[in-house]
């Protein structure tokens, strides 16, 4: 009889470790499991990022790129500072050199600066340091005239268009490649109105 229980008591507690044992290999199993989930979302949300990033920067060159489509170019006439807000003692962002092309998107009204794009960056570049030809003439006096930011990206065919048809409006109207009508707002964006206002 008493090694019949001795035999019982051996069993169980042979039973009793073998179980322990399988729950601590379960548990660094799901451990293990756990970390290699952790490391594959760190991973995937480091690639979203990525990729967020790299739509930033395509977005970005669409939009300079877009600029510059509408943008008048001219010349620099000296060695200068590229601003990234218009004023003096703003961020300088580069140093342009003399006769370097220059895009020139809008008129700063209250200053003597314009909007521009120089090495594929959006900044302001003073007035002085910039060749004044015809389109850069026109396009100052484009400036709205309650002194903010004028809304106008003129080529040289939208020059003639704003002189001759849009003269009581204070931005100017373009038609798109779909037939829309719009207009560039102080963002730089397209902002859509009637169709009507580009006839």
């Amino acid at each position: 009889m008493k090694k019949i229980v001795l035999f019982i008591l051996l069993s169980s507690t042979f039973c009793f470790s073998q179980n322990s044992t399988d729950l601590e290999k379960l548990n660094e199993t799901l451990k293990t499991e756990k970390a290699t989930l952790l490391e594959k979302k760190k991973s995937i949300e480091n690639q979203i990022s990525d990729i967020d990033t790299k739509i930033r920067n395509n977005n970005s060159k669409i939009t300079i790129l877009n600029f510059k489509k509408n943008a008048i170019t001219t010349l620099l006439k000296r060695n200068c500072s590229f601003y990234e807000t218009p004023n003096e003692n703003s961020k300088i962002i580069e140093f342009p050199k003399k006769k370097t092309n220059i895009y020139l998107i809008e008129y700063y009204a209250y200053g003597t600066y314009f909007k521009a794009i120089y090495n594929n960056k959006i900044g302001y570049i003073k007035e002085k340091d910039i060749r004044q030809i015809k389109n850069v003439r026109e396009l100052k006096l484009a400036k709205k005239s309650d002194n903010t930011y004028s809304n106008s990206l003129l080529s040289k065919e939208s020059t003639k268009k704003t002189n001759e048809k849009k003269r009581t409006y204070s931005r100017s109207y373009y038609r798109g490649s779909r037939g829309g009508c719009y207009y560039i707002n102080s963002n730089g964006n397209k902002s859509y109105v009637s169709r009507s206002l580009c006839n």
